[in-house]
């Protein structure tokens, strides 16, 4: 389901998020965490039960946050309590009765309900906060897994919203498609069509999209890493400064790899003086001249010389930015970069400029792209009349 809060500027701490600042969000930050519980409410209106037949747990941040969801739910004419570890057993016992004779409908826990304990009529499962531990994660879900007389099927709300960077969605899809060989990015796509017999997995196109995004963006993280470790290895192996950033120019233009704008970045970050950026320059002009090219079809060919051309002009561009060359970036940029189409080398300077936050040069770019009769797409209109309005870029 999709979740309306944005979590991905919450500070990450040791491998998790700061769960103080989430709990802020679901429980002090008022206005936010009722307006959430509202869309969870309107979840189980869409995809659940009827509310009399519920037997549900919802698995909480904290202590606050189970009180607080239990408190809204009562509110809202849906019969919750909520359990803590210090709960007594005489309390839990009580709480595990009134749900299983449907006096209540909902039982939300922190800390409690992941293991070892049975209560086979649940049918209904919320997530309600992020949970970076896989085995957690099953755990919880495996409460709602136990067979009972009468109970037909699970169902199972796990609410996604923006996530931090550093959190991984790919691992629990992972752990629920074990039969096949395809990646999870295929199988979202594709509707889950290799999940286990007589289950399903349904994501909103929100959620989906939030999920996908997460997912390409940990592949990214990886090939940084990788990049940077075989820079690092390329480095220590080399001498001069000139040949180790030639070896490692080299390594971006093998054909398995792109030198896209997060390698671009990653290989900027480590030359640390302006005097290596130049030598840089220098190597990637070098280079854009080549014309060899790995053994490929004609045409083929042709496509790689000129995405390598591309790649190499991208680079030179930001690097001229980086020590404030901002009319070289752009005069090296549009003498160089080619494309069928006339839109494309615009949008793509366009976004570059957008990146490094120059205003008057995007808007400057913006219209003599107009006067040289370039169409541009809606994405670019619509953030030339932001500019125009508001002074500043949009803010997404």
């Amino acid at each position: 389901m999709t979740d309306n809060v944005n979590l991905s500027q919450i500070h990450w701490v040791a491998g998790k998020y700061d769960e103080r600042e989430i709990e802020n969000l679901f429980v002090f930050e008022r206005a936010v965490a009722e307006k959430r519980v509202g869309y969870i409410i309107q979840a189980l209106e869409r995809y659940c039960l009827d509310r009399s037949e519920i037997i549900g747990i919802g698995f909480c941040l904290s202590k606050k946050h189970a009180e607080f969801m239990a408190q809204v739910f009562n509110k809202e004419g849906i019969p919750s309590e909520f359990l803590i570890a210090e709960s007594e057993d005489a309390v839990r016992d009580s709480v595990k009765h009134r749900q299983v004779t449907k006096e209540i409908t909902f039982v939300f826990v922190v800390d409690i309900y992941n293991e070892g304990i049975d209560i086979p009529e649940v049918n209904t499962v919320l997530f309600l906060r992020p949970t970076e531990s896989l085995t957690i994660f099953l755990q919880q879900l495996g409460r709602g897994l136990r067979l009972s007389e009468g109970k037909g099927a699970l169902t199972v709300l796990d609410f996604v919203g923006q996530a931090h960077h550093k959190y991984s969605f790919e691992d629990r899809f992972k752990a629920l498609l074990s039969r096949t060989r395809k990646s999870v990015e295929h199988e979202i796509k594709h509707g889950f069509a290799n999940v286990p017999r007589g289950c399903s997995i349904q994501l909103e196109k929100q959620a989906q999209d939030y999920i996908l995004e997460n997912i390409r963006n940990a592949v990214n993280t990886k090939r940084q890493a990788e990049f940077y470790m075989n820079v690092m290895a390329v480095k220590a192996q080399t001498g001069s400064p000139e040949q180790w950033i030639k070896e490692s120019l080299l390594l971006t233009l093998e054909p398995t790899v792109t030198l896209n704008h997060s390698l671009m970045v990653v290989l900027i970050e480590m030359l640390k003086s302006a005097p290596l950026k130049e030598i840089a320059i220098g190597l990637c002009e070098q280079m854009r001249k080549l014309k060899t090219t790995p053994a490929m079809h004609r045409q083929d060919q042709k496509y790689y010389l000129r995405g390598r051309n591309n790649a190499l002009t991208e680079l030179i561009f930001m690097l001229n930015m980086v020590l404030g060359e901002k009319e070289t970036a752009i005069a090296d940029y549009k003498s160089n970069y080619k494309d069928i189409d006339n839109e494309i080398g615009l949008y793509v300077l366009l976004r570059h400029l957008s990146n490094y936050r120059e205003k008057a040069l995007w808007l400057r770019e913006y219209e003599l792209g107009l006067q040289q009769k370039v169409q541009p797409r809606k994405a670019l209109v619509e953030t030339y009349k932001c500019i125009k309005e508001t002074g500043d870029f949009p803010q997404y």
